[in-house]
Order: structure tokens, then C-alpha cells, then sequence
């Protein structure tokens, strides 16, 4: 990129508007230090978002793994549809578990409604697993 004549040459510096700043922070530390910062939920999710775009595998599994810890009925629907968009098996696997053994608090929550509405093939695909999950309870 500063190889050739670009406006990012000219200028010394790369402009990056689809990142929020403590996230692009926190990515640039790990990319010069190797270490993740504890960083909010929010944050969290943007800096998992990032580091899947620009290909910073390690980074990015270490932020499936803190999205883990923050699973909980409030949380569970951005994170099972972030697993799904950035096809995190494992992160998708803690969600739905979560989701099945806390579905009737869960399906109270705004985010199921959004999930709903703006992810039905995701929560097609939850619904059907906790049908499957209650089938076999009762059997």
C-alpha cells in the first residue's frame, strides 16, 4: 500500500473507518506485542469482527474464547449470530448449549426478538435444536 503512489503514501498513514478505536487499538497492540487487552463486550465483538477480516487467526480465536465468558442470557443471541457470520463452530457450539439449557429466559430477551426477525435462519436452526433437545428430555 506504501509502495505505490496512493494517497495513504502520501500522507504516512492508513485511514480505517469500519472499526471502532478501542478495538483498532487493541488490534495494533496484538499485532506488536502478541497479547490481548481484557477489552468490554462491545469491544469484544468488534475486535472479533476485525481480527476475522484482516485474517489475525490467533487473535481471532482469542476472542471467540473471551466471547465464551461472556455468555449469558442477555448476550447469547449477538454471540450465536456472530459465530454463525464469522463460522465459528465452537463459539456457535458454547452459544447453543447456553441457549438450550436457559431457553426460557432467553426467548424473553429483546435480542431473541432481533435474532428472530433479522437472523431466521439462525434461529430456525436454534429452534429446531430445542425442539430436539425437549423431545428427548421428555422421552
Amino acid at each position: 500500500m506504501f509502495e505505490h503512489n496512493t494517497t495513504e503514501k502520501d500522507a504516512g498513514s492508513i485511514e480505517v473507518t469500519d472499526v471502532a478505536f478501542a478495538p483498532l487499538q487493541a488490534l495494533v497492540w496484538y499485532l506488536y506485542t502478541g497479547e490481548v487487552e481484557k477489552l468490554p463486550f462491545e469491544d469484544v465483538c468488534d475486535l472479533y469482527e476485525a481480527a476475522d477480516k484482516y485474517e489475525v487467526c490467533m487473535l481471532h480465536q482469542a476472542c471467540s474464547e473471551s466471547l465464551q465468558s461472556f455468555i449469558n442470557q442477555d448476550t447469547v443471541c449477538r454471540i450465536l449470530v456472530l459465530s454463525d457470520l464469522h463460522n465459528d463452530s465452537i463459539l456457535r457450539q458454547h452459544a447453543t448449549m447456553y441457549i438450550l439449557c436457559n431457553f426460557s429466559q432467553v426467548r424473553e430477551k429483546a435480542d431473541w426478538e432481533m435474532m428472530v426477525r433479522a437472523h431466521q435462519r439462525v434461529a430456525s436452526d436454534i429452534l429446531e435444536k430445542v425442539y430436539c433437545f425437549l423431545v428427548n428430555c421428555f422421552r
